[in-house]
């Protein structure tokens, strides 16, 4: 569908003589030089009322009969050095104007074919003549011209267009790019199969050539500026430019394109039907605007339509394309601003253009570049605004109809949009600026937020057509109106999507009702069982323990081991309290207490608190006192740590318990429990919390009297062993004591000298004798005595050398003290006083201090190292 660029109007009729060439002079005269030779000069009212098409008058003001002998091929005016240019019997002549004077003509140029001006310099004009197989250039200077080259061609010019330093030469056959300067002469392309050169120049140093029926961009250099061109309905016999529009003289008429149309738009403005157009005229300059069309013996006044009415007109038939194109490139607006105003009206109606034909994603692209109102965007789907802000965006226009594979691309062509939007929002007005209370204050149907409204509609389009990202909206901050999303995710069955939008809220009770319904639900699928309720009661902090507790009691019963993770969960900042938690466990999942206590001690809490400790103990005897006999006997030396029933297990569990957390837990406590209900058996942890209380003697009794373990009483004494220790010191005179003093009266002689033997630097001989019995045979004693003398005698002898060795250390800083003393000069001079009395150290005696200060001897301190004035 074309529009009205220009109107026809015809201004001159039924010559009686053929039209061979139209020239525009000034603004209202018009030059036609015709095949007899002869020059009319016809005369048009003045532009500002010519833009009126059917008010144009001509009149004949002037024929100069005899201007020439033969046919006039080609005129052109040169304003800037008032001449008129002719081509005409092969010759270039020159005519000043507005007298038409003849002033001479270009001699060599004899047997031109056809001429070009160059007229973007006022100062220097140049013309290109196309000869036979040759091309002059004159360069103007003054009121005359000079030639500058002559350059050599394969062939006839047939058309001439003077691009700065270049001439673009058609041939029959191709075009060639002539430097003027270098003289090089360069292909560009073919004609095509019409083998008529048709070119002209646009803005912007552009060109356009033709070749059979398109007509390509190209720049002044001969590269082509654009990858489309112009494509004519057949091939024209020229083209002029009258801005914005390329006019193509064709058998039927004149055919407009829009020289800007954006590739892939419409090109095509205006087929003017005239039959047998000849030659036309574009005015350039301040006659811009003005163009003449002529055939054998009529004249044409082609009329721009204002922009305006064009614009209005491509609107009309939804050529927005090209409508925006004309309104980039006009400069009829007062300013920029309005400029964009009309460009962003069009493209608004481009983009619903767009929509209404189905090309969602392109319109959806126009409306993010053009920042319209996202409420009128989300207005052209059906049910998706609130019920009275739809009305009122609408206007009670019904929105477009969307079904089937159309609805869903739309949709996602939605989708993009509102991410776009959200974020812009994001940006400008920060993340999370509506609580709960705001966005749910009033009902959707009257909502006005449009944050809210952006939010809930893209869950309503995820939910239509990827639901899947439903859950990623909801698990960030979002402004998703609360009632309006609950009853589209109860209507489509979203139960894991429910949760998290109650969660977005802090609306921490109904989700938790809601993971607790569904978790004794069995027939909702994947959100059944009591996975999500753990997972969600994990996610809340210490604040919410009142529901953490009362939510966690279903699980803890069903699936006891996977809801342990509610508590041993780590929370960044406050922990659950650990009371709180253990006394709902010993209600509730009494089996689970212990592995709670044991991550409570021993996990990332490190837990040291003494009531926590006692208690993991007392679960472990709990646990023990439910074993069967066999598994409470002590492991001897050969299986030790043996028994593979995991019985066996927790006995290992306490004693490791009782020997590396000895600080922490409450010895005596947990001794009495041993003794008053495991009165024979558990001895070795008895022997362990002996060890706590310091009560050493005791604990070797244990391991020699009751385990019967020599090997472990002596590892015990090894452990234990400090002679810094009071308690500690005598731990080998402890075991000693065991081994003599039995309860039965039968002491183990053997293993009581096996450990004087091996052990004697760690026992005071003297108490060892004071242990043994008066009737110890002498010579059971003598490898002890033995032992006992020669390391006392080492250990004099060791203390000897060192200290004599101090000696010699000592001595050795005396001497150097006294070396560096003696080599200081001490001067005391008549005036020198003493700095503590302030009085005349004369000739009376003086202490001289390691800085230099020397006072009366009777004023020094009682420490002699230190300065009394110093310090």
């Amino acid at each position: 569908m074309s529009h009205t660029a220009f109107q026809d109007v015809s201004v001159v009729s039924r010559l009686p003589l053929k039209i061979e060439s139209l020239a525009i002079w000034g603004t209202d005269h018009l030059l036609v030089g015709t095949d007899k030779g002869s020059v009319l000069v016809y005369h048009f009212e003045s532009s500002s009322s010519a833009s009126r098409a059917g008010s144009i008058k001509a009149t004949l003001i002037e024929s100069k009969n005899g201007f020439s002998k033969r046919a006039i091929k080609q005129l052109a005016v040169v304003p800037a050095l008032g001449l008129l240019v002719s081509l005409s019997d092969g010759y270039v002549n020159f005519h000043r104007l507005p007298s038409f004077q003849p002033i001479g003509q270009l001699s060599k140029g004899k047997g031109c074919e056809v001429f070009a001006l160059d007229q973007s310099s006022s100062r220097n004009v140049v013309i290109c003549l196309g000869l036979r197989k040759r091309l002059l250039i004159y360069r103007s200077e003054g009121s005359s011209f000079q030639e500058y080259k002559d350059i050599a061609l394969a062939d006839t010019p047939r058309s001439l267009i003077c691009c700065g330093i270049n001439v673009i030469v058609g041939f029959k056959k191709e075009y060639v790019i002539v430097n003027q300067d270098a003289e090089t002469i360069s292909d560009v392309f073919s004609t095509g199969r019409s083998g008529n050169p048709v070119s002209t120049r646009i803005p912007g140093e552009q060109i356009l050539l033709g070749r059979d029926t398109v007509s390509i961009f190209l720049g002044y250099d001969g590269k082509p500026t654009r990858k489309y061109g112009l494509t004519w309905n057949e091939s024209p016999s020229s083209v002029a430019f009258s801005y914005p529009y390329a006019l193509g003289l064709v058998s039927r008429g004149v055919e407009v394109r829009s020289v800007y149309a954006p590739k892939g738009a419409r090109s095509e403005a205006q087929t003017i039907h005239i039959k047998g157009c000849k030659c036309a005229a574009v005015g350039s300059n301040d006659t811009e605007g003005i163009v003449y069309v002529a055939s054998q013996n009529q004249i044409w006044r082609l009329v721009p339509v204002p922009f305006e009415v064009q614009v209005e007109e491509l609107k009309a038939n939804h050529e927005y394309e090209v409508a925006v194109a004309l309104c980039e490139h006009l400069s009829t607006f007062e300013s920029d601003a309005e400029r964009v105003r009309e460009l962003n009206e069009i493209r608004e109606l481009y983009a619903h253009h767009l929509f209404e034909k189905g090309r969602y994603d392109e319109a959806m692209g126009l409306f993010m570049e053009l920042d319209c109102n996202p409420l009128g965007v989300i207005g052209l789907y059906p049910n998706l605004l609130p019920r009275e802000l739809n009305e009122s965006v609408r206007g009670g226009a019904p929105p477009i109809s969307l079904a089937g594979s159309a609805a869903e691309q739309a949709l996602l062509a939605l989708i993009k949009y509102l991410s776009h939007v959200r974020t812009k929002l994001q940006v400008e007005h920060g993340q999370g600026e509506l609580s709960s209370a705001e966005i749910d204050a009033t009902p959707y149907a009257s909502c006005r937020s449009l944050a809210v409204i952006v939010d809930t509609t893209l869950l309503k389009a995820y939910i239509k057509t990827n639901d899947s990202f439903v859950a990623s909206l909801l698990r960030i901050p979002n402004s998703c109106h609360t009632v309006e999303c609950e009853k589209i995710l109860k209507g489509y069955h979203k139960w894991e999507e429910l949760v998290l939008l109650y969660r977005s809220k802090g609306m921490h009770v109904e989700a938790l009702e809601e993971l607790t319904r569904l978790a004794q639900t069995p027939s909702q699928g994947s959100a059944s069982g009591p996975r999500m309720l753990i997972a969600y009661l994990r996610g809340l902090d210490a604040q919410h323990l009142d529901l953490i507790l009362k939510y966690s009691r279903y699980p803890l019963t069903i699936e006891p081991d996977a809801a342990l993770d509610i508590f041993t969960t780590e929370r960044d900042e406050h922990p659950l309290p650990a009371r709180e938690v253990l006394s709902l466990l010993k209600h509730v999942a009494h089996d689970l207490v212990e592995r709670y206590l044991e991550w409570l001690i021993e996990g990332p809490r490190k837990e040291t608190m003494k009531e926590f400790h006692n208690e993991l103990a007392l679960q472990y005897l709990d646990t023990i006192s439910r074993l069967p006999a066999s598994a409470l006997r002590t492991a001897n030396t050969q299986d030790r740590g043996a028994g593979p029933s995991g019985m066996h297990q927790h006995r290992r569990k306490l004693l490791r318990f009782l020997k590396t957390q000895p600080a922490h837990y409450e010895a005596p406590k947990l001794l009495n429990k041993l003794i008053d209900d495991f009165p024979t058996t558990l001895q070795e942890e008895r022997a362990v919390l002996f060890c706590s209380l310091g009560r050493h003697k005791q604990a070797l009794s244990v391991y020699v009297h009751e385990l019967r373990n020599f090997e472990m009483a002596e590892e015990y004494c090894e452990n234990n062993y400090n002679e810094d220790n009071e308690l500690a010191r005598d731990v080998y005179l402890n075991l000693l004591q065991v081994l003599v003093h039995t309860p039965d009266q039968r002491p183990n002689w053997t293993a009581a000298m096996d450990v004087l033997q091996r052990h004697f630097q760690h026992i005071n001989a003297g108490k060892a004798l004071e242990l043994l019995p008066d009737e110890t045979p002498i010579q059971e004693l003598y490898s002890f005595f033995e032992n006992v003398t020669r390391d006392s005698m080492e250990t004099r002898r060791n203390d000897q050398v060192i200290k004599n060795l101090l000696k010699a250390e000592n001595l050795q800083v005396r001497e150097r003290k006294l070396a560096a003393t003696s080599a200081r000069v001490i001067k005391i001079e008549e005036d020198t006083m003493c700095p503590v009395c302030n009085k005349r150290l004369g000739i009376s005696a003086f202490a001289c201090y390691p800085n230099g200060k020397v006072v009366h001897y009777k004023c020094r301190n009682d420490d002699n190292k230190v300065c009394p004035v110093t310090g």
